[in-house]
């Protein structure tokens, strides 16, 4: 994990993450590296929607929630290549490894990898609410304006740039 300070716009983040983590860990130089993880990770190039702004729309509607479920937003894109097909597992696994490093109790760990890996299929398990709130905060540019919900398609379009379109809007439905 990278030791550098997150940069600004990021940086008014940066408190809304040691708010979370402050119950688990005291040593704020092992917060802010994996604050600033997470900023490079949301960060980098090829990324078009799954982005720090989509991040933030989804910590947005979660904020109210247990730590669980926001702990799982924090993570839930972490990892993303869109050529590969396990990035929930990836990206789980890079949060149980962050959230060790916090001091985070091993059941919450869990926890948060299960509401990751739910973001795989977006079907929670019946009568599971973390999980439910978790998924529609993550789809809920679906709903959004129209001309918002075209500027959320052409990026996972851009993407997504590598399939070809009949094999991308087959894939879509």
């Amino acid at each position: 994990m990278t030791t550098q300070s997150a940069p600004n716009p990021y940086r008014r983040y940066q408190t809304w993450w040691r708010y979370g983590c402050q119950d688990y860990c005291q040593d704020g130089a092992i917060i802010d590296a994996v604050y600033a993880d997470l900023v490079a990770r949301y960060s980098e190039n090829g990324r078009f929607y799954h982005t720090f702004d989509h991040l933030i729309a989804v910590l947005t509607d979660v904020r109210e929630l247990p730590a669980t479920v926001q702990f799982a937003a924090w993570f839930h894109d972490v990892i993303y290549d869109p050529r590969r097909s396990d990035n929930e597992e990836r990206s789980a696994a890079f949060a149980a490894t962050a959230l060790r490093q916090l001091t985070v109790p091993q059941p919450l760990i869990e926890r948060v990898a299960q509401l990751i890996i739910c973001t795989q299929t977006h079907q929670p398990p019946p009568g599971d609410e973390e999980a439910m709130a978790l998924l529609d905060a993550d789809l809920a540019i679906l709903g959004a304006e129209t001309a918002v919900y075209d500027r959320y398609a052409a990026a996972i379009r851009q993407e997504y740039a590598h399939v070809p379109e009949e094999a991308y809007r087959y894939g879509r439905i």
